[in-house]
């Protein structure tokens, strides 16, 4: 759904590749490098320069949510588990702040579909 993904993007780092969380993730999509790394060795086969390309990060954070909607079966989990890690998710652990991100990316999503 590429409303949902523009969403994301703009949310997490209003769509700029230059921007790194306080935890570290990077660009548009903000991928953490443990993501990253993972995401090249075990899903692409390839190196991906997800710190300066933003093609990269965005296929990267692209493919990430897709792997996250296979898992959950649901758009919301997959966003909470994008925001706040699968494992947690996994657990039956949904924090207040993912909620209310869920909840704004669905809000913004409609900025940008259809």
């Amino acid at each position: 759904d590429p409303g949902l993904v523009k969403a994301l993007a703009y949310l997490e780092s209003g769509w700029q590749q230059s921007v790194v969380s306080h935890t570290g993730a990077m660009g548009v999509m903000q991928i953490q490098p443990t993501t990253g790394y993972w995401l090249e060795e075990e899903i692409f086969g390839y190196d991906l320069n997800i710190e300066t390309s933003a093609y990269d990060n965005v296929r990267a954070g692209v493919r990430y949510l897709s792997i996250l909607m296979d898992l959950t079966g649901d758009t919301d989990k997959a966003l909470a588990a994008y925001y706040q890690g699968y494992g947690a998710l996994s657990l039956g652990i949904i924090y207040e702040d993912t909620i209310q991100y869920v909840a704004a990316v669905k809000a913004v999503r409609g900025l940008f579909w259809p």
